[in-house]
This record gives C-alpha cells, sequence and structure tokens, in this order.
C-alpha cells in the first residue's frame, strides 16, 4: 500500500524580474523573457485598461498581472507568479564577495580571525540547519546539553582551530587525532577537509553552548533565594556580652563570651522574627 512521504523542495537558484504595470517595465520585461525577438514567447497588452503580460507557459498562455513575478525555470521555461505567493516562496540570492582560495590567505590583506568570521556571517543559514538537524535527527536538545556548557563550547574551539589550520595551510593541516582539549571520545571528533564544513560543526555547537548557557541562567535564577531579615546582625556580634562572674581570681577581670543561639534563616539570635525562629 503506498504511504504518504514527506520531501523537501530542492535548494535551487532561479532568475526572475518583477512586472509593476509600466511601460518601461514591460519592455525590459520582454527583452528578458524574448530574449530580443519581438514576436517571442511573451507580449504587453493593456487589456479592458489594465495592463497585462501575456506568458507562454508550458502549461498555455497564462496573464500576469502588475506586481506578479516572471520567473525563469531551470528548464529556460518562462511562467508568472502571484506576488505574494512569490514572496513566501522565494528568497533574494545576495552575491557574497569573493573569498580568497584555501591556502591563498594572506594576513597582510584579513587577519585570520576576521576571515574565520567573514565566513560564519556567509553560513549562518547552513548553521542554522545543522543545529536544527543535531535536535532532531541526533536527539541533542536542552535535556541532552544540560549542564555541559564548558564541553559545547570547548568542542565548538576546537572545530574553529581546525578550519583556521586549514585556512592556513590547507587540507594537509586536517588533524587525524583530536586535540588535547577536545572534551569528549577520541571517536566523537569528526573533522572534515573544508573549511566551510568545520566552522558549519563549530557554529552548531556555539548555538548549543549559548542556548544552554542561557538555560542555565534560568535554572539557577529558579531557586528560592534565602530570606534575611532587615534586623540581621553582622558576624561579630554573633556571642555577646555577660557581666563578669566574682572571683578571687584577677585573670577574669576581662568580660567572658559565650556563644548565643542564632536562627539559619535570618541570622538573628533567637527568638527572632522569621517563621523558623517562633
Amino acid at each position: 500500500m503506498p504511504e504518504v512521504v514527506k520531501y523537501r523542495r530542492m535548494r535551487i537558484t532561479l532568475q526572475a524580474m518583477q512586472f509593476d504595470g509600466t511601460l518601461e517595465n514591460a519592455i525590459t520585461v520582454l527583452e528578458f523573457v524574448n530574449g530580443g525577438d519581438k514576436q517571442g514567447a511573451a507580449t504587453f497588452t493593456l487589456g479592458d485598461g489594465e495592463p497585462l503580460l501575456f506568458i507562454a507557459t508550458l502549461e498555455g498562455v497564462m496573464a500576469a498581472r502588475p506586481g506578479w513575478w516572471i520567473i525563469r525555470g531551470v528548464a529556460g521555461e518562462f511562467y508568472p507568479c502571484e506576488g505574494s505567493i512569490f514572496d513566501q516562496s522565494y528568497e533574494r540570492v545576495v552575491k557574497a564577495p569573493p573569498r580568497p582560495d584555501v591556502g591563498s590567505w594572506s594576513p597582510a590583506e584579513l587577519s585570520l580571525d576576521d576571515e574565520v568570521e567573514r565566513i560564519y556571517a556567509l553560513l549562518e543559514f547552513a548553521i542554522g540547519e545543522e543545529r536544527t538537524r543535531q535536535v532532531n535527527v541526533e536527539g541533542f536538545d536542552a535535556d541532552h546539553d544540560a549542564g555541559h556548557f564548558s564541553d559545547l563550547h570547548l568542542a565548538s574551539v576546537c572545530y574553529e582551530y581546525q578550519a583556521k589550520l586549514l585556512i592556513m595551510s590547507g587540507p594537509g593541516a586536517l588533524l587525524a587525532i583530536a586535540p588535547p582539549s577536545w572534551p569528549w571520545a577520541g571517536v566523537d571528533w569528526k573533522p572534515v577537509p573544508e573549511v566551510d564544513g568545520m566552522l558549519i560543526k563549530a557554529g552548531a555547537l556555539s548555538m548549543a553552548a549559548t542556548d544552554e548557557g542561557k538555560a542555565d541562567v534560568l535554572r539557577r535564577s529558579a531557586f528560592k533565594q534565602p530570606r534575611l531579615s532587615p534586623n540581621s546582625r553582622p558576624k561579630s556580634e554573633w556571642s555577646r556580652k555577660v557581666e563578669p562572674v566574682e572571683s578571687d581570681d584577677e585573670a577574669n577581670d576581662e568580660p567572658e563570651r559565650r556563644p548565643v543561639e542564632v536562627c539559619t534563616t535570618c541570622f538573628v539570635e533567637r527568638p527572632c522574627t522569621c517563621d523558623d525562629g517562633l
């Protein structure tokens, strides 16, 4: 019996132009679709007073209204898409600045730390996806990470260190054995020969450490703080003076000090005003 299977749309890059209804814009879109051929797959008309673009698609001729997008598909075909649907389905590809090849990095152009931070910024989406995979696939969620802030942070630092070695020396700098500061067993050290791959691992572990750090603060703040009485006295007053006992011994001239019973809640001599002292 066939079953319903989940699929995720492949991440592909498409070209698109938005039609705004003006004649100048229509000419530009027509050149995009027709490739300079005036008798191509798209035509422009005012219709019944509303500007329209008619696009010859694989499913037939379709009309595009102002605000719609004209998309070139993976096979070179064109089709219109309503603006709101386009905004929900696609995001603009921002061209990243060129990055020097591994091994060609020069400290004269950019410091190593700055280069790592620049690559981190380019990998922000991939790092988020890796953290989601760690939680959903490997089960490394908040409960699993509780109490392991230091380990997560150290693991992130080790992977980032490996990435820096790859930037400076290339794939030959791949460490087969975990660094001494690696917090877990050696079999858990899983380096890859790509700088991006190492920084994705490091970034995801850093996200986990940050989340655990915040969770730890919340756990600590949940504990009840001890009550302090407004009449509490310093430790120097936790014993009180009493009148000296008359004695023929001249050594007893100094006042005698003896301990008093102090409340462990408000630190005031019992009986006190708090619940434990009543």
